[in-house]
């Protein structure tokens, strides 16, 4: 800011230069070091122009202009929206559709019997009643796999 700007910003308080900038240093003094003992030169321009535009006779009120616009000065700016390039898809469809699973076809190598074992083993393994039975649960299970087959054929 040069003398001619700087004179003018001070003619605006109504106050001659010798009597604003003593009160302006003391201002930004006490504000210093309420806050923080290491002013940038920024700062403090930026500190004495927002007082001297908004001047008051009265300390109370230059102070907490002082520390208003210091806390302004000092906010972080917002973040900036994260701009995305919408996707780019260059998948093409399937020209054959895939064939039908055969109903009869086994889905897997374990059989029936071996299912619902592994089924009857889960549920035992679940129930709080025979969780502490460790030796006697896969014999369980099996037996009850095969009472489930022979209950089926008796069905039938």
């Amino acid at each position: 800011m040069g003398k001619e700007e700087a004179e003018d910003v001070v003619a605006g308080t109504g106050q001659l230069v010798s009597d604003v900038i003593p009160l302006l240093m003391a201002d930004i003094t006490t504000t210093e070091f309420c806050l923080s003992p290491e002013f940038s030169d920024e700062e403090i321009h930026d500190v004495a122009t927002t007082m001297l535009d908004s001047w008051s006779d009265d300390i109370s009120v230059r102070q907490k202009i002082a520390l208003d616009a210091i806390v302004e000065y000092r906010r972080p700016a917002p973040p900036k929206s994260v701009v995305l390039d919408p996707p780019a898809v260059n998948a093409k469809p399937k020209t054959k559709p895939e064939p039908a699973p055969e109903t009869n076809a086994p889905l897997s190598s374990v059989t029936y019997l071996q299912q619902l074992t592994i089924a009857a083993l889960q549920g035992l393994c679940s129930n709080p009643a025979y969780c502490n039975q460790y030796d006697d649960l896969p014999a369980m299970a099996a037996g009850l796999a095969r009472s489930v087959i022979s209950q089926q054929e008796v069905a039938e």
